[in-house]
């Protein structure tokens, strides 16, 4: 298999895991590389530093499309009905056509830079922001349909298996909600100060995060949430 990686150096690469090396390596942004997503149909989907967003052939490595009109580029995802969606700094979310790659709607609401998308099991899109709020919006209207008001800025959301959000902050902590009734479920502390900038949930049920300060924490829950192992990288972790 390979794996994309987005850089501080404004390229990406693809690298073959059973060897370890870079096999090719993908260049036209004009700075960081924020975010990747691998798109139905194979291609590669990235977002920047630069205010834009590009297709890419992950064969070729040539750039097949350059989407603009944004800020800064936190997060780009594909939706299940083939639309991109890209969070951004300016604390709006846009979403493309794949096919025109035209803007068909923008999402209004949050006042700071949206970190962080997932589509829900329902086909609702879940946003989270520096403006201590998650966002739930009916992506065909535009609409938000429900706001969760955390404690401190959100880096990360994901929907875990029971279909409740597993939330990252930028003080550390792991915050989980039922997004039926808008219930704060609990909240799991890390051993270690600093940003979450990614959340996981592992076949085992467990979430993995990492943090900027160089820090990837494995969480259990249940009757009990507790965090478990601690893997320390030489270096710090973007996603």
């Amino acid at each position: 298999g390979r794996v994309a990686s987005g850089s501080l150096d404004s390229t990406i690469k693809i690298w073959d895991l059973p060897t370890k090396r870079c096999v090719l390596t993908l260049t036209g942004h004009m700075g960081i590389v924020n975010s990747i997503s691998r798109l139905i149909d194979g291609r590669l989907v990235s977002g920047s530093y630069d205010h834009s967003i590009k297709i890419w052939d992950a064969t070729t490595g040539k750039c097949e499309a350059t989407l603009t009109g944004h800020s800064n580029v936190r997060c780009v995802i594909q939706l299940n009905d083939g639309r991109i969606a890209s969070a951004l700094h300016n604390g709006t979310i846009m979403l493309w056509d794949i096919s025109t790659y035209e803007c068909l709607i923008t999402l209004i609401g949050h006042t700071q830079s949206v970190r962080s998308l997932t589509q829900l099991k329902d086909g609702r899109l879940a946003s989270a922001s520096l403006d201590k709020s998650i966002r739930l919006w009916d992506t065909t209207f535009g609409k938000c349909v429900s706001i969760f008001t955390t404690k401190s800025e959100v880096g990360a959301v994901i929907q875990l298996k029971d279909e409740s959000l597993a939330v990252g902050t930028i003080d550390s902590n792991i915050e989980l909600w039922n997004i039926s009734n808008g219930e704060h479920l609990v909240t799991m502390t890390s051993y270690h100060a600093g940003r979450v900038n990614s959340l996981v949930e592992l076949s085992d049920g467990r979430i993995a995060s990492s943090f900027l300060e160089k820090n990837i924490n494995l969480y259990s829950f249940g009757k009990r949430f507790n965090c478990g192992k601690i893997y320390q990288p030489s270096k710090d972790i973007l996603s």
